[in-house]
């Protein structure tokens, strides 16, 4: 099997959103091992499709525990560590808050529908994951705790591509998916990785920031203008089980990790641009946050 002599991106649709991986070195079919381990997450982790193992388990709640494969046990371990490092904030139980507020099918389909469609539920707090457990081959969810893969499992499913890309031999990679970016390892000719950040506000205009990243890391950006419906957008604030409102409508993050990217942005987002650049800077999180009136906020 040959060795691959200079970079190769692919570009495809998975988990619902826009997904590329751009490969340097290493045998020529790692791009097909790329895309159909991503496609392989999508199938389990999805929670739009009812015989996905997420969808199962969700409707398994409350029943004690239930076997889950390796992939869904990691997922959940990753979210009850994201749900604990943020306090709270970062919390994988939105899944009916979500639902209540209008995002009930894959994006695409609710923007095909042509309408706001918002519902008229009541909204309350999101039920949290204290009791949450995970066992060698099972997870058991607690009764009216049902789980969203969100951008958890993005950023998660980005490190676990790169982390095999890099195992079956490339030289380093970059994995985005729907803009939770992962780098891994370093270029065929050894320049470091550049990070841009692009204004959720503009698109298609220039970046307004970038970050070198020598050796990899993680990107992930939360915002309240991507994904929209009515008056409702898909960042829930798990206090109050509805659509945040705070001053920030994007924040952007550069950590170690995905999945600790995406876990930090949304902390960030629902605290607001004081508390949130405050917690960024605490955990030693670099990143930008942009509030509704514009203001830049570089920590």
């Amino acid at each position: 099997m040959g060795t691959v002599a200079s970079p190769v991106r692919i570009q495809f649709r998975a988990m619902g959103t826009d997904c590329e991986v751009v490969i340097h070195g290493g045998p020529s079919h790692l791009d097909v091992l790329a895309e159909s381990q991503v496609r392989d997450l999508d199938a389990s982790w999805s929670r739009f499709r009812e015989d996905s193992e997420l969808s199962q388990l969700n409707a398994r709640a409350g029943t004690g525990q239930v076997p889950a494969s390796t992939t869904m046990r990691v997922l959940v371990r990753t979210m009850v560590s994201a749900w604990q490092l943020t306090e709270g904030l970062c919390d994988a139980s939105v899944l009916d808050s979500i639902i209540g507020v209008g995002y009930d099918d894959d994006f695409d389909a609710v923007v095909a529908r042509g309408e706001t469609h918002e519902t008229s539920k009541t909204v309350s707090p999101s039920p949290g994951l204290a009791g949450v457990e995970v066992g060698r081959d099972w997870v058991s969810l607690p009764s009216g705790v049902r789980l969203d893969s969100g951008g958890i499992g993005k950023g998660l499913g980005a490190d676990l591509v790169a982390g095999r890309l890099m195992a079956a031999g490339a030289t380093g990679c970059l994995v985005n998916l729907g803009g939770d970016v992962v780098f891994s390892g370093s270029t065929i000719d050894e320049t470091p990785w550049t990070a841009v950040v692009d204004d959720s506000r503009n698109p298609g205009a220039a970046p307004i920031l970038g970050f070198e990243l020598n050796g990899g890391g993680a990107v992930a950006t939360s915002s309240t203008l991507k994904r929209t419906w009515g008056s409702k957008h898909h960042i829930i604030d798990p206090r109050t089980g509805d659509s945040s409102d705070t001053d920030v409508c994007q924040a952007t993050v550069v950590t170690n990790t995905g999945w600790w990217a995406e876990a930090t942005a949304t902390a960030a987002l629902l605290l607001g641009s004081e508390k949130g650049s405050a917690w960024l800077a605490e955990h030693d999180v670099r990143g930008l946050l942009i509030t509704t009136d514009g203001t830049l906020v570089e920590v």
